[in-house]
């Protein structure tokens, strides 16, 4: 009986302790809460798939995550989202073989040489309007194909329409 009565001596030193305790739970938990928000925050911001596409955007725009291609038409869906294709689909203009801004390059052409899209202009065959784009380079601009110098003499054409048709 003098552990109960010890007990009911200091009922209120019982209380603080309690409270001590219950307060030390909380913070504690709120603290791993609060790291588990971090470590979502930190995977929405990562690529770990390498698109070019966050994770977050990943789930926003319902692409693959964990796959950098979630049409399988061999351009990454960053690409894709970047240049205003839709990077679920493998059709038409969407896919490897479109050519949305008709420049004569297929989308997987303008992937693999780094051509950005609407580098120049279809309405004006004549006239290289953006230069030419060589590795992230622009060396001409307005530049007037038909007047320079022809590089290709061979006879017919290779279908570029800049070759003579000598």
């Amino acid at each position: 009986m003098h552990a109960v009565s010890a007990i009911d001596e200091h009922p209120a030193l019982s209380r603080k302790r309690r409270s001590a305790l219950l307060f030390s739970a909380m913070l504690l938990l709120s603290s791993y809460a609060a790291f588990e928000y971090g470590v979502w925050e930190a995977m929405a911001t990562t690529d770990a798939d390498g698109d070019g596409l966050t994770y977050g955007l990943e789930f926003y725009i319902n692409t693959q995550p964990q796959d950098w291609d979630s049409d399988n038409d061999g351009l990454p869906d960053g690409w894709e989202w970047q240049y205003g294709l839709n990077p679920l689909s493998a059709s038409g203009d969407n896919g490897s073989t479109g050519d949305p801004d008709g420049d004569a390059f297929t989308n997987l052409n303008e992937y693999q040489y780094a051509i950005p899209s609407g580098w120049d202009l279809s309405s004006t065959p004549s006239v290289l309007d953006n230069g030419v784009w060589w590795n992230g380079t622009v060396p001409t601009r307005n530049w007037d194909e038909e007047s320079a110098m022809q590089i290709i003499q061979g006879t017919g054409s290779d279908g570029a329409d800049e070759d003579p048709m000598g």
